[in-house]
């Protein structure tokens, strides 16, 4: 066995390396009771503008706690969770999988988390000339 021959030295320095590894719990599951907005979304940066179809579900009296779902043709292009300072992201646009403090979200990212916000908070959306962007036409 190759792990026979391995010694206390390496099991404790394969230990210390998985400290350094920060997880994050499953993004929170939408409930019941939470509001549903449904619309229009456009994301653009220097290679793309894509419009499609959003779907927003916020919790009731939770600042910062919502799941957004954008997608074109019936195809999910993006799934966006966050509550309070952390974030989820996955799918095409989200390039891969994200979890963790938005504030070091991917460039990409930051416009559909810091405007879904401002959405949800009814709040004037910010960063609307530059790219990469994220408008909301959102049904009330």
């Amino acid at each position: 066995m190759r792990w026979r021959g391995l010694g206390l030295s390496g099991i404790l320095f394969f230990l210390a390396s998985l400290s350094g590894c920060t997880t994050y719990p499953p993004a929170p599951y939408p409930k019941a009771n939470w509001q549903t907005r449904i619309g229009q979304a456009r994301y653009m940066d220097a290679q793309r503008a894509v419009t499609g179809d959003v779907s927003l579900r916020v919790a009731p009296a939770v600042l910062d706690t919502y799941t957004l779902e954008f997608s074109k043709a019936g195809n999910r292009l993006l799934l966006l969770t966050r509550q309070g300072e952390i974030g989820w992201a996955s799918g095409l646009l989200a390039r891969g999988n994200f979890a963790g403090p938005v504030a070091t979200a991917p460039v990409h990212l930051r416009p559909w988390f810091d405007n879904t916000s401002r959405t949800v908070q009814k709040k004037t959306l910010v960063n609307l000339d530059s790219l990469p962007r994220v408008e909301f036409r959102l049904q009330p």
